[in-house]
């Protein structure tokens, strides 16, 4: 540096220079930040508006995947609720000893089948047949997911509604080896006693109750 370099005059312009270039830079990084924000705004209230409700996305992996529910086919009915009890205590004895003996089979070949709505008593029955009412917006619609008391053979302990999935789909392949058979075609966890003996073919599926 030279000595002309440390004239007060001159230092003090360098200084004020160097501020004023500084707050100059500033101001345009701040500009720039703005703009940025301006821009990515509608995007981000999108993707905000998209997730309201304070739920997060999905994410899929490898562990959870192989658990999810598997996707309806063509024909297959729309999920419904459950629609009972799993008591399996009052069932008529034959159906009781068929389903016992089906269920170790079951078990054996790996696959775990569960009753999801066994015997239910009157006054269940006929409750589950009024929600069906207001559901469906008629007592003829009900009656395709849901018959009154005296009608079902939940209640007089012939039926049994089974789950999971690739449970029901295994009882309704090997369950005419203990006369259990799926009776509705829109019910495909819906199994009553109904091979004329063991081993017989299964009555064809009605289309709904």
């Amino acid at each position: 540096m030279s000595a002309d370099d440390d004239r007060p005059g001159e230092h003090a312009t360098y200084v004020i220079d160097t501020r004023r270039d500084r707050r100059l830079r500033m101001a345009w990084r701040a500009s720039l930040v703005v703009a940025m924000v301006l821009v990515a705004g509608p995007a981000w209230d999108a993707a905000r508006g998209a997730f309201a409700d304070g739920a997060t996305p999905p994410v899929a992996d490898a562990g959870t995947a192989s658990r999810a529910p598997q996707a309806l086919e063509a024909g297959d009915p729309a999920p419904v609720e459950p629609s009972g009890t799993g008591d399996v205590s009052h069932l008529q004895p034959a159906m009781k000893r068929a389903l016992d003996r089906a269920t170790r089979d079951a078990a054996a070949a790996g696959v775990d089948l569960r009753v999801t709505s066994g015997w239910r008593s009157r006054a269940k029955q006929q409750a589950l047949y009024d929600q069906a009412i207001i559901k469906y917006g008629s007592a003829q619609k009900a009656r395709r997911w849901v018959l009154p008391p005296s009608q079902s053979e939940h209640v007089q302990g012939g039926a049994v509604d089974v789950g999971p999935r690739p449970a029901a789909a295994w009882l309704e392949q090997h369950g005419v080896r203990y006369g259990l058979c799926r009776r509705y075609a829109n019910e495909p966890w819906h199994f009553e006693l109904l091979a004329p003996h063991k081993g017989q073919p299964c009555p064809t599926l009605e289309p709904h109750a």
